[in-house]
């Protein structure tokens, strides 16, 4: 049995009591995972499997690299992001504990279903708005028009362009 396949480091986005769409980590090894949750300030660990889990990126562990317990070790935490904030920096810490995972060489630079590690921020970003979408946290008022573009980049094709107009969170009151 191939068990390097069960070994991954993902990003989950998951709802939680103060964000309806939040980042987490989770390390998976043979059916055991850590859960690692950012929340304001607090690192938390949990070893249970999610029971709502919204979208995954997955990332394949490297063979040779240590288990799942002592690669939690390597946790990236800057100073920045560990200094309370006014709100949920969860986007930004996921993606920079991905990086910093592939800077050790634990995981590849490219997910189980092909999103490079230079396009995951611009990724994570887009699912976690599309979430917060679905599930009417976030309103979304956009103006579209049609821009004719002739670059390199785009090959002469045509552009469209979304300009968004308006964006309103609406936050749900803690139920006492």
């Amino acid at each position: 049995m191939d068990t390097m396949a069960k070994r991954t480091i993902k990003a989950q986005l998951v709802p939680t009591a103060d964000c309806q769409a939040h980042w987490i980590i989770t390390f998976s090894e043979l059916g055991e995972c850590i859960n690692a949750n950012l929340s304001g300030n607090t690192l938390h660990y949990t070893r249970h499997h999610l029971s709502r889990v919204l979208d995954t990126i997955e990332f394949q562990i490297r063979y040779g690299c240590p288990p799942i317990d002592q690669l939690k070790g390597d946790m990236w935490l800057p100073d920045h992001i560990m200094q309370r904030q006014e709100f949920c920096r969860c986007t930004e810490w996921v993606w920079g504990v991905i990086w910093w995972y592939t800077e050790l060489g634990c995981i590849e630079k490219l997910s189980t279903d092909g999103i490079p590690l230079d396009e995951l921020s611009d990724e994570l970003l887009q699912r976690q708005t599309n979430a917060l979408i679905a599930s009417g946290c976030l309103e979304v008022e956009a103006d579209t028009a049609m821009e004719r573009s002739r670059n390199e980049e785009d090959n002469g094709q045509e552009v469209r362009s979304i300009k968004v107009m308006h964006r309103q969170f609406q936050h749900q009151e803690a139920e006492e």
